[in-house]
């Protein structure tokens, strides 16, 4: 088949745009991939475009107008993998002009954009590629987290747990400050040099809502992570902390029994590889647009 992804692709191997075309052609299907913010004229081309493949796949599709998705006849996917406060009006334009949208969030806010758009709309996690990580051989840090300095975006729990970390002598923050911002394989190899890797989101109280850093993040070292609503469905041996109390004590234990971290380490990687791997995430995405079937994770959530 033949797949035409627009996304914003910059040449990270980690954006969850590359990883999807990589499992897009794990699978053996052609995929040619556009960054549609630097395409001229892509809301012109896109129709003309589009007739050459079999399906087209777009990542977030912001540039991308609503009157231009209509006038594209082949089975269109739209997924998005942030979250925003309120529901916004100009993905919900865009989310009624395809066949299926993926979102890394479920619950009410799924339900409120499948209700008002009338698109069939999964629940789905940006995959692992587990080719990117490698292989361990020391540890040159305790506590990591790479991620955008502290913003109005969100909710305080980010704010509060960034800055009790920062507290910590053995607290490595990669992008805290521009110098300081890690990509590609440079990213790979800090997260296996990390004895405990810190998730938090920038909102907290969204139903199974994960960016793709605890994937990325599991799918290379210990995680510990904030327990979202609806947690223990996507994975079943990660450690978690619901109070910085509990996030401290959770850091001392597993600071101080390599032992068990490290045997929970393997059952955490073994399991994010597993489950969410680029095969087998863009497998799913496949099954739900040619065959509504979505039994491939029965712990996602589908609404047709």
């Amino acid at each position: 088949m033949k797949i035409l992804m627009l996304g914003i692709f910059t040449g990270n191997c980690f954006d969850g745009d590359e990883i999807l075309a990589t499992g897009f052609e794990q699978l053996g299907h052609s995929v040619t991939k556009i960054n549609f913010r630097k395409t001229p004229l892509i809301n012109i081309t896109l129709p003309f475009i589009a007739k050459k493949f079999d399906l087209l796949i777009i990542g977030k599709g912001d540039s991308i107008l609503p009157l231009t998705l209509r006038q594209v006849k082949i089975p269109k996917v739209l997924w998005y993998g942030d979250q925003r406060a309120e529901v916004q009006p100009w993905l919900l334009n865009r989310v009624k002009q395809v066949d299926l949208f993926l979102q890394t969030t479920s619950g009410e806010r799924l339900e409120t954009y499948h209700k008002a758009s009338k698109t069939p709309s999964a629940f789905f996690m940006v995959p692992c590629q587990e080719d990117l990580y490698p292989v361990h051989n020391a540890y040159h840090q305790d506590i990591f987290f790479a991620g955008s300095p502290i913003s109005t975006l969100g909710d305080p729990l980010r704010e509060q747990v960034l800055t009790e970390l920062s507290t910590k002598p053995n607290f490595t923050w990669f992008g805290k400050t521009p110098d300081t911002v890690i990509k590609g394989p440079d990213y790979a190899k800090e997260l296996v040099a990390s004895k405990i890797l810190m998730s938090i989101n920038h909102f907290n109280d969204f139903y199974k809502y994960n960016s793709d850093r605890i994937v990325h993040y599991s799918a290379g070292s210990f995680t510990l992570a904030y327990e979202i609503p609806g947690f223990r469905t996507l994975f079943s041996n990660m450690p978690t902390f619901k109070s910085l109390d509990e996030m401290n004590d959770q850091i001392n234990h597993y600071l101080t029994h390599d032992d068990e971290r490290e045997s929970l380490k393997e059952k955490i990687v073994t399991e994010t590889r597993e489950k969410y791997n680029t095969k087998t995430i863009c497998s799913y995405i496949l099954d739900l647009v040619f065959k509504n079937d979505a039994s491939r994770y029965p712990q996602f959530d589908y609404l047709n």
